[in-house]
């Protein structure tokens, strides 16, 4: 399957929310007087986890003094992981009073089944629905809106716990604004005999390359800078250089090694005109 098709269900459809519609959820939630339906959805927006990792929550998950939420990563292939992601006060303290209702070590007792109509619940007083109203569509959605605010994909790949940022690299598939921008110039509505009043910021498009670990340090670097060079004279730029590394617990033990680096190069098209 194709990385574009995994955002689009078979008939088309999206299946993550817009920055958008994220943030009608979240009004939509907000307003929501039950505590557990709330606290739940509210992690779900703020860590992009995944529903059974949220069920999965117990008190000493919570970090109060690091203001975040420790997780174990499923899906990891038989090796234990965990990540921690940074989240608003807010979240803290309404996590501590739903702990605090009762229900022991964990922070909710529901099922995965419970917690997903619960989700579906809120989607449909948000009018949202289709493939991107679910608990998978704001998983989604917690990527996109963060490479929309330029959050860099090696953040992105550790919050959502991935092993291996190419499988991060499906959302830079996304339409965003600036494909919108390239695309919007040939739009024939957008052209008339009147002269052109403004023109609009330069769109740029991004690509990342990867240059992994198996060869030597100085054998990687050379042939990173040599990529950078090549790229430089095709008009790119690098808009940034980040080491890959990743954490693996064994016996109680975390081991950070390096697994290679990773360039985002960005390069700028003309200013979109607005006729």
């Amino acid at each position: 399957m194709g990385k574009l098709t995994r955002l689009y269900d078979q008939s088309g459809k999206r299946k993550y929310l817009n920055p958008a519609e994220r943030f009608l959820f979240y009004e939509t939630v907000e307003g929501s007087e039950d505590l557990a339906h709330k606290s739940l959805c509210m992690v779900l927006i703020y860590t992009g986890c995944r529903i059974s990792e949220a069920l999965s929550l117990r008190l000493e998950n919570i970090d109060q003094s690091e203001k975040a939420l420790v997780f174990k990563t499923l899906k990891q292939r038989g090796e234990e992981r965990t990540r921690a992601l940074p989240v608003p006060d807010e979240l803290i303290d309404l996590l501590l009073q739903q702990a605090a209702s009762g229900l022991g070590s964990r922070v909710w007792k529901f099922t995965r089944w419970t917690g997903w109509r619960i989700v579906k619940k809120y989607m449909a007083l948000a009018e949202l629905d289709g493939a991107k109203g679910t608990p998978k569509g704001l998983r989604h959605a917690f990527a996109i809106d963060n490479l929309t605010e330029e959050v860099p994909l090696t953040a992105i790949s550790k919050w959502l716990g991935h092993t291996n940022i190419d499988t991060t690299k499906i959302y830079l598939d996304f339409i965003g604004p600036d494909e919108r921008a390239l695309a919007g110039r040939a739009w024939p509505h957008r052209k008339s005999k009147l002269p052109s009043v403004a023109a609009g910021p330069a769109p740029s498009v991004t690509e990342v390359e990867s240059f992994e670990c198996g060869v030597s340090d100085d054998q990687r670097d050379a042939a990173m800078n040599a990529r950078i060079k090549d790229r430089e004279e095709q008009g790119w730029s690098v808009l940034q250089i980040e080491h890959l590394k990743e954490c693996v617990e064994h016996d109680g033990i975390k081991q950070t090694f390096s697994t290679g680096m990773m360039v985002v190069f960005i390069k700028k098209t003309e200013a979109v005109r607005s006729w």
